[in-house]
C-alpha cells in the first residue's frame, strides 16, 4: 500500500509539472502575441525607470531637485549622446550608400563581365553557346526587374502616406514612453508601496528580478557578439581596402544573429564572385574570415550565454528559431525572452507548491 501510494504521488506530482508547463507555455504565447504590443511601451518605461532608478535617487538626496525632472534631464543627455552617435555611424553607412549609387555604372559593367565569364564556364558545361546562356539569364532578370517595377513600386508609391503615418505614430510611442519614464520615477516607491500589499507580489518580484537578470544578460552578449563580428569584418575589409567596409561590416554583423542566415550569406557570394575574376587569394579572405566569425560566435556564445544562464548553446538556437515562426523577426528577442521568463515561472509556481504541500 505505501508503495502504492508513493508511485501515485509521484504520478500527481508528474501531471502536476505537465499541467504547469503547458499552461506557462500557452499563457506566454497569448501574452507576446497579443498582450506585449499593448503594453510593450509601459513595460519599456519601467525597465528604463528601473535602471535610471539608483542614479536618479543620489542625485535628489544631493541637490533635493524633483526625482522626475532628474529622470528627464538624464534621459536628454542619454538620449543626446546616442542620437550624436547614431548620426555620425548614420552618416557613414548613408555616404558609403550614396557612394554606391553613384558609381553604380561601374558595378554594373563589372557584373556584365562577371556574368560574360560565368557563361563561358558553363557553356564548357553544359555544351551550349556562352551568348545563349548570357542572352537567356538576361531575359529572365529583365522580367524580375519589369516584375519589380510594375508590382513593388506603385505599392511603395501607394503606402507613402502609410510610412508617413507609421513614423507619426513611432514618434507619438517615443513620447509616451518618454513621459511614462518621468512618472514612474516620480512615483516609483508610492507605486511599490500599494503593489507591496497586493497577493503574490512577493513571488512577481522574485520572477521579474530573475528575468530582468537573465533577459539583460541575454541581450548584453548577443550585443557583444554582434559587435565583435561587425568589427572583425569592418577592418578586414578596410585592410582589403572596400569602399564599403563600415556598411557590410554593420549589415554582416546583424545578419550573423539571425538563425540559418549568419555571415556566410553576404560573404560566401563575395568570395565567389572574386573566385570567378581570378582574385583566388580576396575569396579566400572572404571564406576566411566567415569561418573566423562561426568561431567567434562559437567561442562566445557559451562563454557569455550559455555558462551564465545554464542554456545551452543549441536551446539558444531552437528558441529563436521557434520566436520567429511564432511571432516574426521580432522572435529574434521575444523567443529567448518568453523562454526565459516561462522557465522562471514554472520553476517558481513549482516551489510555490511544493511550500504549500
Amino acid at each position: 500500500m505505501e508503495k502504492t501510494g508513493l508511485v501515485m504521488g509521484m504520478q500527481r506530482e508528474q501531471w502536476k509539472t505537465v499541467i504547469v508547463v503547458v499552461g506557462v507555455t500557452g499563457g506566454m504565447y497569448i501574452g507576446i502575441k497579443y498582450i506585449l504590443p499593448l503594453v510593450l511601451p509601459f513595460f519599456c518605461a519601467f525597465l528604463v525607470a528601473y535602471l535610471l532608478r539608483p542614479l536618479v535617487r543620489n542625485i535628489h538626496a544631493h541637490t533635493k531637485l524633483n526625482q522626475g525632472a532628474v529622470a528627464g534631464g538624464l534621459l536628454l543627455i542619454i538620449l543626446g549622446v546616442a542620437g550624436t552617435a547614431l548620426w555620425f555611424l548614420g552618416s557613414a553607412l548613408v555616404q558609403q550608400f550614396c557612394y554606391f549609387i553613384e558609381h553604380y555604372g561601374f558595378y554594373a559593367g563589372k557584373m556584365e563581365r562577371f556574368l560574360d565569364q560565368c557563361c563561358r564556364s558553363m557553356s564548357r558545361v553544359f555544351g551550349m553557346e556562352a551568348g545563349e546562356l548570357e542572352s537567356l539569364f538576361v531575359t529572365r532578370m529583365a522580367t524580375i526587374a519589369e516584375n519589380i517595377e510594375r508590382q513593388f513600386v506603385p505599392k511603395l508609391m501607394a503606402n507613402s502616406w502609410g510610412y508617413v503615418r507609421t513614423i507619426i505614430e513611432v514618434a507619438g510611442v517615443g513620447i509616451i514612453i518618454f513621459v511614462s519614464i518621468i512618472l514612474l520615477v516620480n512615483d516609483f516607491d508610492k507605486l511599490k508601496e500599494k503593489a507591496s500589499h497586493s497577493i503574490g507580489y512577493r513571488h512577481f518580484v522574485k520572477i521579474l528580478k530573475r528575468i530582468f537578470h537573465m533577459g539583460g544578460m541575454f541581450l548584453k552578449a548577443q550585443l557583444i557578439i554582434m559587435s565583435v563580428i561587425a568589427a572583425l569584418c569592418t577592418v578586414t575589409f578596410l585592410f582589403l581596402k572596400n569602399p564599403y567596409a563600415l556598411l557590410l561590416g554593420v549589415l554582416i554583423g546583424f545578419l550573423d544573429a539571425l538563425p540559418v542566415l549568419g555571415t556566410a550569406v553576404v560573404l560566401y557570394p563575395l568570395a565567389i564572385v572574386q573566385a570567378f575574376q581570378g582574385r583566388f587569394l580576396f575569396a579566400a579572405v572572404y571564406v576566411g574570415l566567415s569561418v573566423i566569425c562561426n568561431l567567434t560566435r562559437e567561442f562566445l556564445e557559451p562563454k557569455l550565454i550559455g555558462e551564465h544562464l545554464g542554456i545551452p548553446a543549441i536551446m539558444v538556437l531552437v528558441t529563436v528559431y521557434m520566436g520567429i515562426r511564432l511571432f516574426g523577426v521580432s522572435g529574434v528577442i521575444t523567443g529567448p525572452f518568453g523562454y526565459l521568463a516561462g522557465k522562471e515561472i514554472v520553476r517558481e509556481l513549482l516551489q510555490k507548491g511544493e511550500g504549500t504541500s
